[in-house]
């Protein structure tokens, strides 16, 4: 009878870290597949962007997500900019004007995707969106050119344009 209970116990036993195990690598995953997407889904993006023609010339990950600790040690990345740098044409200006596409994730992890026409002053070093819908072509042209510091994604996609010339 001794043996029996000894087996029982052991048998007991093992179930008990069975169901522990189990619990474990349940809890793991459900951490893991968050953490994963969040660090992941840039890569994709780029991807699919770069088979269009698209080259990235900035990326930005500075949001901590306070339902997502692990983004106070590491910002995973929420904003990447692309150009396409085949399509840079100088104006006899000086200036280059090329589309700018921000592929954004916002907070509850949707993408959302915005092209812009840009100008850019290399020379200066600053950029200046134009607005392709105004019908005065007068105010059309007037740049409202900005610049950015360093680190800054306007800054960085300035300097990606620039490199291009």
């Amino acid at each position: 009878m001794a043996i029996l209970d000894v087996m029982k116990k052991i048998i007991e036993i093992l179930g008990k870290v069975v169901v522990a195990v189990v619990s474990i690598g349940f809890f793991a995953a459900w951490l893991a597949l968050p953490i994963y997407n969040d660090y992941s889904w840039d890569d994709a993006v780029i991807r699919q962007r770069e088979t269009e023609g698209w080259a990235v010339a900035s990326t930005l990950g500075n949001v901590i997500d306070i339902t997502a600790p692990w983004t106070i040690f590491k910002q995973p990345i929420d904003q990447i900019a692309f150009v396409k740098p085949d399509e840079i044409s100088i104006a006899p200006t000086g200036f280059i004007f090329i589309d700018v596409l921000w592929v954004r994730r916002g907070m509850r992890k949707e993408t959302e995707s915005e092209t812009s026409f840009t100008a850019f002053d290399c020379e200066r070093g600053m950029s200046a969106y134009v607005d392709l819908d105004e019908k005065d072509l007068g105010k059309a042209l007037q740049f409202e050119w900005r610049s950015f510091n360093e680190g800054l994604p306007g800054h960085d996609v300035i300097s990606f344009v620039c490199s291009h010339v």
